[in-house]
């Protein structure tokens, strides 16, 4: 089965409810185990147009949204020096 990508030019905020979306964002406590074919995900990367700490995290926050972290610290833990940015291909 393929994932969808889509690009939206306005905000998620306006096409999903805050239930439908979970915002991926390297602070996040809450650690992605698993996919759920029913949710939303929003990169941030595509969110946080520099690095900035806490942005997307922010943005869930705000919207009342989920946020969780990839499970880098767990399974790639020699990637995971700092905050590490990761390029899009590596996310999708």
């Amino acid at each position: 089965e393929r994932w969808k990508v889509h690009r939206l030019q306005q905000d998620v905020s306006e096409h999903f409810s805050a239930s439908e979306l979970v915002f991926l964002s390297p602070d996040a406590d809450e650690v992605l185990t698993a996919l759920d074919p029913a949710k939303v995900y929003v990169i941030g990367g595509l969110v946080d147009v520099s690095v900035q700490k806490r942005l997307s995290l922010g943005k869930a926050e705000a919207l009342g949204a989920t946020a969780a972290r990839l499970p880098l610290r767990e399974h790639v833990p020699e990637v995971c020096n700092g905050r590490l940015p990761l390029t899009l291909p590596a996310v999708l």
